[in-house]
Order: structure tokens, then C-alpha cells, then sequence
């Protein structure tokens, strides 16, 4: 039988979830459509702020920080059977393999739980988004203020945690897991351009002046 090799691990989460996030957009149109024809209005001419309020208008953000989570993911195994099959423990560290240096340990042991932390913070961004999903046209600009809030959050510490996990891999693989034929740069190099597309900065600052001045995020493609 033939199975996956860890470097395609991440290139599967993200093709799995771009699909999700294609599915989600057409869902959306439809529901939009439907919604239009029932109220008598015609599609051509209908702004966003006619439409009812849609909490699904979240689940393409949360889509994304799911898949930066995918790639951290990938990498965070890829590196764990390169450990296991081909690093070699530091010199003087008084043990045989890479997987008993007790620096790498400690290493691996830091970056899953970072991943871990950030994989509960979707999750409970998920359920928020299930839940206003399942609210429909009742949905209040509080509720979907209280989505996007929690959407940016997982959002940001997915990105946070990806970033650290692409890049302190080579931490405890070594020195030759930096060579070409390898690719493990890919998973920066995906995860770091793909999180540009919405800054982080923007996100910090949304949550912070909900936080300080109870202000939700303004409705758009990206809150």
C-alpha cells in the first residue's frame, strides 16, 4: 500500500482546506441568491449591506488560519522522521541518537505544544462560527463581532506558532536538512507568503480595540 511521505503532508492540508474554503464561497453566492430572491430584490443591484448578516462570511479567515495550522503540521512531522532516520546527536552530548539528545527532546517537546495551543484556539474559533452559522438571519452584529474577533485570534497564533515551527525545525534536525534536495523551506516559505495576504498587525489591532474600547472588527472579506 502506498503511503504519504511527511514532505507531502503539508501540501495535502492545504490543498484539503483551500477546497473547504472554495466550498464555503459558493455556499455563500448561493445563500446570498436565495436570500435576494425571497426578499424580492434583484441580485444585480443588491449591495453586501442589504444581505443578511452571515457568519459565513468567517469561515473563509478561519479556513485560512486552519491551513498555516496544515503546514505546521506537515512540517512539524517531516522533521520529526528526518530526526528519527537521519540526524545525529550533538558531539559530547554522552548519547547515541538524535531522538535521546536531550536539547532536541526539549525542542520538539516546545514547538508541539505551541502547535497544540494554537490548534485548541481554532477549534473554539470553529465552534463560534458553527454557532452563528447555525443563528442564520437572526444573527445580531454582536454575535458576528464576537466570530471575527475570535477568528482573528486563532488566526494570529496559528501564524505565530507556523512561523516558529517552520523555521526552528532545523533546530533539531541539522545542518544538512537545510540542503535543496530536501525542501524543507518550502514550509516557511508557504506559510510566511500565504499569512501576508491578511498582516497580522491589522488582526493585533482589531483585537485590541475590541479589547480596549469594546469596537467589533468593520464587516469585510478579511473580518
Amino acid at each position: 500500500m502506498q503511503t504519504t511521505s511527511p514532505i507531502q503532508t503539508a501540501d495535502i492540508f492545504a490543498r484539503d482546506y483551500l477546497t473547504v474554503a472554495e466550498e464555503v464561497a459558493a455556499n455563500l453566492a448561493a445563500r446570498a441568491i436565495q436570500h435576494d430572491a425571497e426578499a424580492g430584490l434583484p441580485t444585480e443591484e443588491v449591495s453586501i449591506d442589504q444581505r443578511c448578516p452571515d457568519p459565513g462570511v468567517q469561515s473563509v479567515p478561519n479556513v485560512e488560519g486552519v491551513t498555516y495550522l496544515g503546514i505546521a503540521q506537515g512540517a512539524l512531522d517531516a522533521a520529526r522522521e528526518y530526526t528519527l532516520t537521519a540526524s545525529r546527536p550533538w558531539q559530547g552530548c554522552g548519547v547515541d541518537r538524535a531522538s535521546q539528545d536531550p536539547y532536541i527532546l526539549q525542542k520538539y517537546g516546545e514547538l508541539w505544544a505551541e502547535l497544540q495551543a494554537a490548534i485548541a484556539l481554532a477549534d473554539q474559533a470553529a465552534q463560534k462560527v458553527q454557532q452563528g452559522w447555525d443563528i442564520g438571519t437572526r444573527l445580531t452584529a454582536k454575535d458576528r463581532g464576537e466570530i471575527a474577533i475570535a477568528a482573528a485570534a486563532a488566526k494570529t497564533v496559528a501564524i505565530k506558532a507556523g512561523l516558529a515551527i517552520t523555521n526552528e525545525i532545523f533546530e533539531v534536525m541539522g545542518a544538512r536538512a537545510t540542503a535543496s534536495r530536501y525542501g524543507f523551506d518550502r514550509y516557511w516559505r508557504d506559510l510566511r507568503t500565504f499569512s501576508l495576504h491578511d498582516p497580522r498587525a491589522y488582526k493585533h489591532k482589531e483585537i485590541g480595540n475590541w479589547f480596549l474600547n469594546q469596537e467589533y472588527p468593520v464587516p469585510s472579506q478579511y473580518s
